[in-house]
């Protein structure tokens, strides 16, 4: 049977707690003004796994090192960056490199046009804003994230799964109905 994917976005109940795919999950780390934030994730950036034009998300300081811990595990994490920076990139300067650590291997799966992934680590220069997705593969129950981003600005972003369900071909739906035809066709003339 050919499978279909669907990408089920975060219910931020507050910046720092929401579902996921019925999973709850808090966040730790988010300092100074952490709020919900309305993103535009329907764009090329996104093409891997698109959200709505103003999908629900979450604006934080840049400098912050999080945790997301959820009730069981996750598998198909995407992280959705928006406006991810460091050093200087709001003002055009600094050329600084900046890198964010996670705990979990991550690919680029759309977007981060100036970011290179490599194992647990995502780096980009610190003079560029970076949008896109990331992917964690493997089920994350907790994701941490350490940076050597400085700005005091904020930056966005927010989760999904992309889960993936089996469905009949219409072959074999058509062949399901033939046979439901026949018992029927057979009863009548018992």
């Amino acid at each position: 049977a050919p499978s279909h994917a669907a990408d089920i976005f975060a219910t931020w109940a507050t910046p720092t707690t929401g579902t996921l795919n019925g999973v709850n999950f808090t966040v730790t780390g988010f300092t100074g003004f952490p709020s919900l934030f309305s993103a535009n994730l329907s764009g090329a950036n996104y093409s891997a796994a698109p959200g709505s034009a103003s999908q629900q998300s979450v604006s934080y300081a840049v400098s912050n090192n999080w945790t997301i811990s959820f009730a069981s595990p996750i598998s198909n994490l995407n992280l959705y960056g928006i406006f991810w920076r460091g050093t200087g990139a709001s003002s055009g300067g600094g050329g600084v490199t900046t890198s964010y650590t996670f705990n979990q291997p991550i690919t680029i799966a759309s977007g981060m046009a100036g970011a290179t992934a490599v194992g647990n680590l995502l780096t980009m220069p610190g003079n560029a804003f970076q949008n896109g997705i990331l992917n964690f593969g493997a089920p994350v129950t907790t994701l941490s994230v350490t940076t050597n981003a400085d700005s005091p600005s904020g930056q966005v972003l927010t989760l999904s799964t992309t889960v993936v369900s089996s469905a009949p071909e219409p072959g074999t739906l058509a062949l399901l109905a033939l046979g439901g035809v026949a018992v029927w066709v057979k009863r009548r003339r018992s």
